[in-house]
C-alpha cells in the first residue's frame, strides 16, 4: 500500500519559488532519500520522525555493542530530541532519490532541509539534527 503525502521543495532560497506536490512513500510509511553528495542517506516516516546516517565522517564511531555501533546514525523524533542510535547494518545506497541542495522535504511532523553545508531536519517542537562529514549537532 502506498500513502500519499505532502512534500515540499524549495529552490534559490526565500524568495525562489515554492512547489508542493503529493508524492508516494517508498513503502506503506516511509520516504528515503539522500543529500547530492551520496554522504548522508536518511528515512522519512509519516508518523515516526527521520532516521539519517552519516556514510563517510571525520569523527570516530563510539564503539559496538551486541551485534550494532553507534556514532553515524542519527534520528529526530516528531517530538522531543535528536539521538544516536545503535546499528548493524548500512543506509549507504538505499535509494537513488536526491533532496538536490537547498531544497527541503516534509512530513506533517518533520522537515528536512539540504544545503551544501549539509542536511538539518528540524521536528514539531523545534528540536533539531545537523549532519556533515565534518560533525554533527542534536538538540
Amino acid at each position: 500500500m502506498r500513502i500519499p503525502f505532502l512534500r515540499t521543495f524549495i529552490f534559490g532560497g526565500t524568495s525562489g519559488l515554492i512547489l508542493s506536490s503529493i508524492c508516494s512513500f517508498a513503502s506503506a510509511d516511509e520516504l528515503r532519500f539522500a543529500t547530492p553528495s551520496r554522504n548522508i542517506y536518511c528515512s522519512l516516516y509519516e508518523r515516526g520522525g527521520a532516521l539519517c546516517e552519516v556514510v563517510e565522517h571525520e569523527w570516530a564511531n563510539w564503539g559496538c555493542v551486541d551485534a550494532g555501533c553507534y556514532g553515524y546514525r542519527f534520528r529526530l523524533p516528531p517530538r522531543g530530541s535528536a539521538s544516536a542510535v545503535r546499528s548493524s547494518d548500512s543506509m549507504n545506497g538505499i535509494t537513488k532519490n536526491i533532496l538536490e541542495y537547498g531544497s527541503s522535504i516534509s512530513t506533517p511532523e518533520v522537515t528536512c532541509k539540504s544545503e551544501t553545508e549539509g542536511l538539518t531536519c528540524w521536528n514539531m517542537d523545534g528540536m533539531e539534527m545537523y549532519l556533515n562529514r565534518e560533525f554533527f549537532r542534536l538538540k
